[in-house]
């Protein structure tokens, strides 16, 4: 009993493990797949697969098994959809076992595993036999659990490559495309692996017994033709199997480097230097143009066919790795001699291969070698919704490649599915095959029917609902918009819902009508606000006319409401729905007093002229301005009154008075015509801008005036209201004074002098004889012919504007001189000369003239020097005794005598 039990518990436990992982599983990396690393010993690794079950989080882990280094649980996918995901990590060199786990709400619902696959070295394989190998010729399989091939494929040009498996490289194992059995690739897995601490992935497309020049026929399209047996590869072959492998698998694997091991047959052609370079060189340079990428090449010096060794081959050899920077040296296997047959290795000779292939691949070969990396598997598109329902998923391929081929059969970029397994390859210009992550649906990607329940009558008034049920527990949405297991339905109306399952694909429910006899909905509207004073009204109404009641028990639409208290208001219709309006809450206060105002001035003013108003039987007043004094300065127009609040909030107006305030005329403007600046013999005229009418400082009450004086005058005016505008500028009046009463004079024999009874500071004088102006502008002149002499005077002034302004006298009375021929333009005076001088005046002005006064003996006793006679001259002689003398003026034209008494 006790066995049974057990069992049965294992069984349970198995199965449930089982669900578990199918739950979600992983389709990309494959079981013992490695991935090249980069130079820095890392890569990124893609992680893709599909799902089952409902879950929010996808997370990955790496445990090493053997080199490498730990990766916890990671998110990798949030939020997945569709039943399938991809997500990546950076990943060191190593051997590893991958978990993948599902996670919804944080907890763990699904989880699976893939139990090795790495990150190390790739290699390409590549020559004729003793590269490919051959089955059951004593080789070793690889001993390292680490050694891989690409495992599910074999042929020789007659199919393409599948997406790829991988398996361990035993003896007997295929070498995808070509390879037969582990040759010595599998002692030179296990002396890597060791070496490295990281897996190895083998992948073999070497061809037997083709020379190096079918390989660049073939790579042209021919067939290339084996010179040992004359048996022709497909067209395209043998260098075909080396584009397949680079196309279709290190495209997603990466790889460090094509392995070369060819050059026995050319031995056996005799083939020469030159020719062997070049075709080598353009095989090298074919992988690089059918890939688009940068290969590394390691190249083994090969020639030995039975008894012989070709060095034309071996010199071919080294040149072409002499003269590419990404071409390596291989081993010497010339100097290996285990053969069995003079060309194909014996079990020693494995070893002894292997061995130097080993010591090739030195650090400085991983440090210098350029790795290619490899491609995400191509992420497609998916989206539920075809109308095919057999088929309800729509794949679709990324945009950019040349072509497109499913497993299906389909070329096209976009497939439309049912259940099953699907995967495309995406080629790009260069025949690169990108294949996406197979994707596996099962029969859960036909969405469920879900159903729906009313939990209550379907029929009710508005306002009540019903609750509506699925039994699909998520991603249910109803035709409302809301996502719920349950909703409450309250309008009338079909409802319904579709749910989705993980894949996003959806089914409808069937439909529940839902019947919503109206309720009323009575309102109560309020005349005015709820909170009054006693001396206002409130009245309140209903929205509807018939079946109402008021909480008072009145049945009228309207209420007038005379106290304090809650209303409420029912109304039923004609199908017994009832309805009730919310509460209203009415509170009636006291009023308060009512003020009185009185005007203590006019009700009509002038601008910026002003009244009070004061109030009388005050409560906690305000103006209705804002003030709250008891006198109210008023000096704008309108309607002012006053409103008391008493201590409940309610408000009294007092009786209104209307103050009109009525507006000053424009401030006005004194215009002049002409200057303000006169001469004392002038007038001033000034004129107002229009107005009303006019107040001159002057006390004058026209528009215009006249004025003779110096003073400031401005002007105000008045309107029609009788309001007075504010003071015009200010206009100052200046009276220049004229030179007063001119008098001419004679004061000498030949001399007019002027004579003015005002200052004649700065004065111009303007004589004339007989109406004709003389030049001179002195305060005196030498008349110098018989006439009517005249004189002005004449005063300039500088104007506050910058300008010059001549203030002239009147004419003086006419002055008539008489010129003594007589005296011959000379004169001296008085003679006698009773105080010893003398005036001394010539007609002419004499200039440069000597006076000298001789005595009669002809002696000079007296002499001076003048420069002009411009005017009359005084001359004192104190030492001279009296008596009687000769007067001379002389110069150098001119010589003037006359007699003279000094008493």
């Amino acid at each position: 009993m006790g066995i049974l039990k057990k069992g049965l518990v294992f069984l349970l436990a198995c199965c449930y493990a089982n669900s578990f992982a199918q739950d979600i599983d992983i389709t990309f990396p494959s079981e013992r797949a490695v991935f090249q690393r980069n130079n820095s010993n890392a890569t990124i690794v893609y992680i893709a697969g599909n799902f089952r079950k409902r879950m929010d989080r996808i997370e990955a882990k790496l445990t090493p098994i053997q080199g490498g280094q730990a990766i916890d649980w990671t998110s990798i996918v949030n939020q997945p959809f569709f039943g399938s995901y991809r997500g990546s990590l950076v990943v060191q060199g190593g051997w590893y076992e991958l978990k993948v786990r599902g996670l919804l709400d944080g907890i763990v619902v699904a989880e699976n595993t893939v139990s090795k696959f790495g990150v190390g070295e790739v290699f390409l394989i590549s020559g004729q036999s003793n590269a490919q190998g051959y089955y059951g010729r004593g080789q070793k399989g690889a001993y390292d659990d680490r050694v891989n091939v690409v495992s599910n494929f074999f042929s020789e040009g007659y199919n393409q490559p599948i997406f790829p498996s991988f398996g361990h490289l035993d003896a007997g194992s295929s070498i995808a495309p070509t390879g037969k059995g582990a040759w010595y690739w599998g002692e030179l897995g296990d002396l890597l692996t060791s070496r490295l601490n990281v897996p190895v992935l083998f992948m073999n497309a070497a061809w037997e017994g083709f020379q190096v020049s079918e390989f660049i026929k073939s790579s042209q399209g021919g067939k290339g033709t084996n010179p040992y047996s004359y048996n022709q590869a497909p067209a395209g072959y043998p260098f075909g199997s080396i584009t397949d492998a680079l196309h279709y698998y290190t495209n997603l694997t990466g790889l460090r480097a094509i392995l070369w091991h060819q050059g026995e047959s050319d031995n056996y052609l005799n083939t020469g230097f030159q020719s062997y370079y070049n075709d080598l060189n353009q095989v090298i340079a074919e992988t690089n143009a059918k890939t688009g990428k940068n290969i590394s090449w390691m190249v083994a010096r090969v020639s030995k066919d039975k008894d012989r060794f070709y060095q034309p081959v071996i010199d071919a050899q080294n040149s072409v790795i002499g003269n590419n920077s990404n071409v390596f040296p291989g081993p010497n296997t010339d100097d290996i001699l285990d053969r069995v047959d003079g060309v194909h290795f014996s079990t020693t000779g494995f070893t002894k291969v292997a061995s130097q292939w080993n010591n090739y691949m030195s650090s400085e070969f991983f440090a210098y070698s350029n790795p290619t990396y490899g491609n995400p598997p191509v992420q497609l598109e998916s989206y539920c919704g075809n109308e095919d329902a057999s088929k309800p998923m729509s794949l679709r391929a990324p945009f950019g490649y040349s072509s497109y081929k499913w497993n299906n059969g389909s070329q096209e970029r976009e497939v439309q599915v049912g259940p099953g397994y699907h995967q495309t390859e995406a080629k790009d210009i260069y025949g690169n095959i990108y294949y996406s992550a197979p994707i596996h649906f099962d029969n859960s990607l036909y969405p469920t029917k879900p159903n729906i329940q009313a939990l209550g009558e379907t029929q009710f008034c508005q306002g009540q609902s019903v609750e509506l049920k699925t039994n699909s527990d998520y991603w249910n949405y109803w035709n409302t918009g809301q996502d719920a297991k349950s909703i409450y339905a309250s309008q009338e109306g079909n409802y319904y819902l579709t749910h989705v399952n993980i894949y996003l694909c959806g089914a409808e429910s069937d439909r529940i009508q839902i019947k919503n006899y109206p309720t009323p909905v009575p309102q109560i509207i309020a005349s005015g606000p709820l909170d009054i004073c006693s001396d206002e009204e409130l009245i309140l109404r209903s929205n509807l006319d018939n079946g109402i009641e008021w909480s008072t028990g009145s049945t009228e639409s309207e209420l007038k409401v005379n106290s304090s208290g809650t209303f409420t208001l029912k109304a039923k219709n004609d199908f017994g729905c009832l309805g009730q309006s919310n509460p209203v809450n009415v509170t009636i206060k006291p009023a308060a007093q009512r003020p009185v105002i009185e005007n203590l001035g006019s009700d009509v003013l002038c601008d910026k002229d002003s009244t009070i108003l004061r109030v009388g039987n005050e409560q906690n007043m305000k103006w209705s301005s804002g003030s709250s004094l008891r006198e109210l300065v008023v000096k704008n127009t309108g309607e002012y009154f006053a409103l008391n609040t008493n201590e409940f909030g309610c408000t009294s107006k007092s009786n209104a008075i209307n103050v009109l305030v009525n507006p000053i005329p424009d401030k006005p403007t004194i215009l002049s015509e002409g200057s303000l600046e006169v001469c004392n013999d002038e007038s001033v005229i000034l004129k107002a801008s229009p107005a009303y009418g006019y107040n001159w400082s002057t006390g004058h009450t026209t528009d215009q005036i006249e004025l003779t004086n110096t003073k400031e005058i401005y002007l105000r005016t008045s309107n029609e209201f009788g309001c007075m505008s504010e003071p015009s500028d200010i206009k100052e009046i200046v009276v220049l004074d004229k030179p007063q009463n001119p008098t001419i004079l004679q004061t000498g024999t030949f001399t007019l002098s002027s004579l003015f009874t005002s200052d004649t500071v700065g004065i111009i004088y303007q004589w004339s004889v007989n109406d004709t102006q003389i030049e001179s502008t002195k305060a005196y002149i030498k008349a110098k012919k018989t006439g009517d002499y005249t004189l002005k005077g004449l005063k300039s002034y500088q104007l506050k504007n910058g300008s010059q302004k001549v203030c002239v006298s009147d004419d003086s009375d006419i002055f008539q001189y008489y010129l003594d021929g007589s005296k011959n333009g000379f004169s001296y005076y008085p003679n006698p000369a009773p105080d010893k001088k003398i005036t001394v005046e010539t007609l002419e002005d004499v200039d440069r003239a000597t006076v000298t006064v001789f005595d009669l003996a002809g002696k000079p006793r007296f002499s001076e020097y003048i420069d002009v006679f411009n005017e009359p001259k005084t001359f004192s002689f104190p030492n001279l005794p009296q008596g009687k003398y000769i007067l001379k003026v002389k110069n150098n034209r001119t010589n003037f005598t006359g007699k003279i008494m000094v008493e």
